[in-house]
Protein backbone atom coordinates (compact mmCIF):
# COMPACT_ATOMS: atom_id res chain seq x y z
CA UNK A 1 0.00 0.00 0.00
CA UNK A 2 1.31 3.63 -0.75
CA UNK A 3 1.14 5.37 2.72
CA UNK A 4 0.58 8.44 1.08
CA UNK A 5 -2.15 7.79 -1.49
CA UNK A 6 -3.29 4.40 0.62
CA UNK A 7 -3.66 2.71 -2.69
CA UNK A 8 -3.40 -0.65 -3.02
CA UNK A 9 -0.28 -0.48 -5.80
CA UNK A 10 1.16 -3.74 -6.10
CA UNK A 11 -1.42 -7.33 -5.50
CA UNK A 12 0.66 -10.58 -7.07
CA UNK A 13 -1.69 -13.95 -5.82
CA UNK A 14 -0.28 -16.86 -5.41
CA UNK A 15 -0.44 -20.59 -3.36
CA UNK A 16 3.00 -19.94 -1.67
CA UNK A 17 4.44 -16.77 -0.11
CA UNK A 18 8.06 -16.68 -1.37
CA UNK A 19 10.18 -14.24 -2.41
CA UNK A 20 9.34 -14.30 -5.77
CA UNK A 21 5.64 -13.41 -5.19
CA UNK A 22 7.06 -9.78 -3.21
CA UNK A 23 9.41 -9.06 -6.05
CA UNK A 24 6.91 -9.65 -8.48
CA UNK A 25 4.54 -7.14 -6.05
CA UNK A 26 7.32 -4.53 -5.90
CA UNK A 27 7.61 -4.69 -9.54
CA UNK A 28 3.92 -3.83 -10.27
CA UNK A 29 4.26 -0.88 -7.19
CA UNK A 30 7.09 0.63 -9.07
CA UNK A 31 5.53 0.44 -12.84
CA UNK A 32 2.22 1.65 -11.55
CA UNK A 33 3.94 4.46 -9.12
CA UNK A 34 6.74 5.24 -10.33
CA UNK A 35 8.13 6.19 -7.16
CA UNK A 36 11.48 9.09 -6.85
CA UNK A 37 14.73 7.28 -6.91
CA UNK A 38 16.85 10.26 -6.79
CA UNK A 39 19.76 9.43 -3.87
CA UNK A 40 19.49 11.37 -0.70
CA UNK A 41 16.27 12.05 1.97
CA UNK A 42 13.98 12.64 -1.00
CA UNK A 43 14.08 8.81 -1.71
CA UNK A 44 11.35 6.59 -1.41
CA UNK A 45 10.93 4.10 1.47
CA UNK A 46 9.51 0.91 1.41
CA UNK A 47 8.66 -0.46 4.77
CA UNK A 48 8.38 -4.31 5.44
CA UNK A 49 8.46 -6.74 8.33
CA UNK A 50 11.14 -9.13 9.40
CA UNK A 51 9.73 -11.78 6.70
CA UNK A 52 11.98 -14.02 5.19
CA UNK A 53 10.77 -12.58 2.05
CA UNK A 54 11.62 -9.14 2.49
CA UNK A 55 14.91 -9.75 3.82
CA UNK A 56 16.14 -11.91 0.92
CA UNK A 57 18.96 -11.18 -0.86
CA UNK A 58 16.44 -10.98 -4.03
CA UNK A 59 14.30 -8.88 -2.75
CA UNK A 60 17.20 -6.24 -1.21
CA UNK A 61 18.63 -6.30 -5.19
CA UNK A 62 15.52 -6.16 -6.34
CA UNK A 63 15.41 -2.63 -4.05
CA UNK A 64 18.70 -1.29 -5.04
CA UNK A 65 18.58 -1.35 -8.50
CA UNK A 66 15.04 0.77 -8.02
CA UNK A 67 16.22 2.96 -6.15
CA UNK A 68 14.57 2.49 -3.40
CA UNK A 69 15.44 2.94 0.59
CA UNK A 70 14.51 -0.32 2.98
CA UNK A 71 13.03 -0.12 6.03
CA UNK A 72 12.27 -3.22 8.75
CA UNK A 73 10.29 -2.20 11.81
CA UNK A 74 10.45 -3.35 15.12
CA UNK A 75 9.65 -6.49 16.40
CA UNK A 76 5.55 -5.68 17.20
CA UNK A 77 5.22 -2.53 14.76
CA UNK A 78 2.46 -4.04 12.83
CA UNK A 79 0.54 -4.25 15.90
CA UNK A 80 0.35 -0.52 16.60
CA UNK A 81 -2.33 1.72 15.33
CA UNK A 82 -2.02 5.57 15.00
Amino acid sequence: MDAYSRLIVGWPIAEHMRTELVTDALGMAIIRRQPDTRAGDERTILHSDHGSQYTSWAFGQRLRAAGLLASIGTVGDSLLTG
